[in-house]
């Protein structure tokens, strides 16, 4: 830890070389670290925690992990879309699954995130609004304070779908950095009803950035959810959507 700390993020190779240790026992470590929230993980290598709000992952490198698994959730999310809904998509690469998935007629969907926007684009069957704001790069979202902040809070939609980067039963959903914290709580709070779609590896994090507590979801699409997390969602009455029948109780393991 305090190696990633002073080096702000390091690969797995260099990281193997610097320890003389091999490069698997490096990948279980950070692995770990990512669970607990010490580190964030990135293809190929970590960031350290400290850099979490200078220094948001890339999209390419988020795009890469889990990737079958975000597109089973995507795909099973995008399912819970009816005709002539209004849905916010959040941006971030599962939720791009979902506007890849969309087969239900006149449905308008609004987002800050480009690469949805570009599929939504091609669609024939979808409206398209998009959030305005300042590009950042490598991540293709757009953000801009407090104008995007206040045109989302002067919108009403059916159902918004949203990423995080860490939910916890206690700390509830977190994010890990301050420029997307507002837009997001505002589309959370422009739903009827809240959708977080996202892998079970999020499960038991906690990023530095508290978002809303999990009294706020009405649903969580994602592939497996431990004993202990079922119940838990269960107590806060949130529908649990599994991407793969059968996957209940499969994996996760709180930390």
């Amino acid at each position: 830890m305090e190696y990633i700390n002073k080096m702000g993020q390091a690969g797995i190779k260099g990281l193997s070389e610097h320890f003389g240790v091999s490069m698997v026992t490096i990948r279980k470590d950070i692995e770990e670290l990512d669970k607990r929230g010490l580190v964030v993980k990135t293809h190929g290598g970590v960031i350290s925690a400290d850099r979490k709000l200078s220094y948001e992952i890339p999209y390419m490198s988020k795009s890469k992990v889990h990737r079958s698994t975000k597109e089973g959730i995507g795909k099973k999310a995008s399912e819970l879309i009816e005709d002539n809904d209004i849905v916010y998509i959040d941006a971030g690469s599962t939720t791009l699954e979902i506007a890849k998935n969309i087969t239900r007629k006149n449905v308008t969907v609004i987002t800050h995130d480009i690469k949805i926007a570009m599929e939504i684009a091609q669609q024939q069957n979808a409206e398209l609004i998009v959030i305005g704001g300042t590009l950042e790069r490598g991540l293709y979202t757009l953000i801009g304070g407090g104008s995007s902040v206040e045109q989302i809070r002067k919108l009403r939609v059916n159902k918004s779908f949203m990423g995080c980067d860490g939910l916890d039963l206690e700390f509830g959903v977190s994010n890990s950095t301050i420029r997307e914290v507002d837009i997001k709580i505002a589309v959370k709070d422009a739903a009827e009803c809240v959708i977080l779609a996202t892998d079970a590896s999020k499960f038991g994090v906690k990023r530095i950035y508290s978002l809303f507590g999990l009294s706020e979801v009405d649903k969580i699409v994602t592939e497996a959810v431990s004993d202990t997390y079922a119940q838990g969602f269960a107590a806060q009455s949130i529908d649990v959507v599994l991407a793969s029948p059968g996957a209940l109780n499969a994996k996760t393991d709180e930390k």
